[in-house]
């Protein structure tokens, strides 16, 4: 099994700017004895460098990294031989609708009712700034490092199904961690799942989902940090914003999106 032409010295530089947006510098600053004054910006970066789930998002985007150029791309070859051996002729197309269902449970959720971090509407907002990033990016990833998949195929890494997957299950998370632990931390089953599914698919190599999942996870704590709907009107009116609803639409080959609201 080919590995493919692996060009890792383009594919690097754009992954590690990635990783530059999560660490801007401290603007605070020291007036004698008193304390530094917080900025905005300052701010932004402590909620950013307090979070594990920066560090996890950076430690799976450095192994994917790793382990395409580990012995040439031997290592993720050698791993793609042995999961074929355990599941030859392996197929299915579950993926593509699985990687959907964390915003699913996200949609239900709101129909539901549960209490989350933000209002459907605000989280809708958030939501769609986080998969349009994430699609730009990987998309933009993908060309560059022009990697050529397990069967055959282009633009491996990293894997798409894998990020937004991953986009999808941090979303869920960061809006109901502190509401619903068990429904936060269900989306990433599906999206571990997806992941799984998309190497015994040999359409991944372990170092495109493993680098996939870490761009999932990192894209929606940024934007979230950022947040560029907090001034917005409507997270200041509970009452009033929780009559919006968003649900997701998952079909066969598509994907979609409704916001409605009760007058």
């Amino acid at each position: 099994m080919k590995s493919g032409h692996i060009r890792l010295k383009y594919s690097i530089s754009p992954i590690f700017s990635l990783l530059s947006l999560t660490f801007p510098l401290f603007s605070a600053q020291q007036v004698g004895n008193n304390p530094p004054v917080l900025t905005p910006d300052t701010v932004i970066s402590h909620n950013l460098l307090s979070q594990p789930s920066l560090y996890i998002s950076s430690g799976l985007i450095t192994t994917g990294i790793y382990l395409n150029a580990a012995g040439n791309g031997k290592m993720k070859v050698n791993f793609q031989d042995y999961v074929q051996e355990l599941f030859p002729g392996f197929q299915t197309n579950v993926d593509d609708y699985l990687q959907w269902f964390p915003a699913l449970e996200m949609g239900i959720a709101d129909l539901a009712g549960y209490d989350a971090a933000h209002s459907p509407l605000h989280q809708a907002g958030l939501y769609m700034i986080s998969v349009t990033a994430n699609a730009l990016i990987v998309s933009g990833l993908k060309e560059i490092t022009g990697i050529t998949r397990p069967n055959g195929g282009g633009h491996a890494f990293p894997s798409g199904h894998t990020s937004n997957a991953f986009v999808n299950a941090t979303v869920l998370y960061l809006e109901f961690r502190d509401k619903n632990k068990i429904l936060a931390w269900s989306g990433y089953i599906f999206a571990t799942t997806t992941g799984i599914l998309r190497i015994m698919n040999n359409a991944h190599w372990v170092s495109d989902v493993v680098a996939g999942a870490g761009i999932g996870i990192l894209i929606p704590h940024v934007i979230y940090a950022i947040d560029p709907f907090k001034n917005f009107k409507g997270k200041q009116n509970k009452q009033q914003s929780s009559n919006f609803i968003f649900m997701p639409l998952v079909l066969p080959g598509h994907f979609s999106f409704s916001l409605s609201y009760t007058f």
